[in-house]
């Protein structure tokens, strides 16, 4: 994980879903837990239906993090064609090895 004092939270388009115009988003946090995933109709809204479009996954992250804003964590939106750092990636097969065990 890098050096951050609060935890940072990656969104990142995977791609078209099921070769239309829409597209597949995904929010993952540092620590490997992913935070959401939908299809949106397009970039503009892909971000915020992964973030705090929707009450449910607001709830969600408010709960994570104790709070809504920078100061409880970062929200990056990553260009398309990249994904979060193999770190996170690491974090996210220890996340979910975990998850199946619970």
């Amino acid at each position: 994980m890098t050096d951050e004092t609060v935890p940072t939270v990656y969104a990142w388009k995977i791609g078209p879903f099921a070769g239309g115009p829409d597209e597949v988003w995904f929010a993952m946090c540092s620590d490997g837990e992913v935070m959401g995933h939908h299809v949106s109709s397009s970039r503009r809204f892909g971000p915020g239906d992964v973030h705090l479009t929707f009450a449910a996954r607001k709830a969600a992250y408010e709960a994570k993090f104790g709070g809504l804003g920078e100061e409880f964590y970062r929200f990056v939106v990553l260009p398309d064609g990249e994904k979060p750092p193999p770190q996170v990636w690491a974090a996210n097969e220890r996340w979910a090895e975990a998850e199946a065990k619970a």
